[in-house]
């Protein structure tokens, strides 16, 4: 069985989050062995393989928690999450970010204003990152 397969097997095992994902790895060295000890409230391999294959299909790209591309200000923190996925271009990780948040229920100025303000940040670099919510959050990713 792959890593890939045996770390999402782990992380999706009853009982199982980032803390103790990594406890276990401490532990016993590898997501293959700490699959032992988890036993019968671990995750199955084809509920693993699927989810892999179901991110493929969507164009997804899957980054571990050992990747080097993993971020560093996410690995920092004490319950990163063992593996990521995503889609895009990746290297923008790397560059300085600014997070923008509001109401779902936004009036025609705050859109404005977001829509300004964002397009500035991204014309001076910066990576504008909200939470996908509607309102506020749509104009700062659009």
């Amino acid at each position: 069985m792959s890593e890939l397969v045996n770390i999402l097997r782990l992380i999706r095992s009853n009982g199982v989050g980032p803390r103790t994902f990594y406890s276990l790895i401490k532990k016993f060295g590898s997501a293959e062995e700490a699959l032992e000890y988890v036993g019968t409230k671990a995750c199955t391999p084809e509920k693993a393989i699927k989810e892999i294959e179901q991110a493929k299909k969507l164009n997804m790209q899957i980054l571990l928690h050992t990747d080097t591309a993993y971020p560093e200000n996410l690995r920092s923190t004490y319950d990163a999450p063992p593996i990521l996925f995503y889609k895009g271009n990746i290297d923008l990780l790397s560059k300085t970010s600014i997070g923008v948040v509001g109401t779902r229920n936004s009036s025609a100025a705050g859109i404005n204003i977001t829509r300004k303000i964002c397009a500035d940040l991204g014309k001076s670099g910066y990576v504008v990152i909200s939470g996908l919510a509607r309102g506020i959050d749509t104009e700062a990713h659009k």
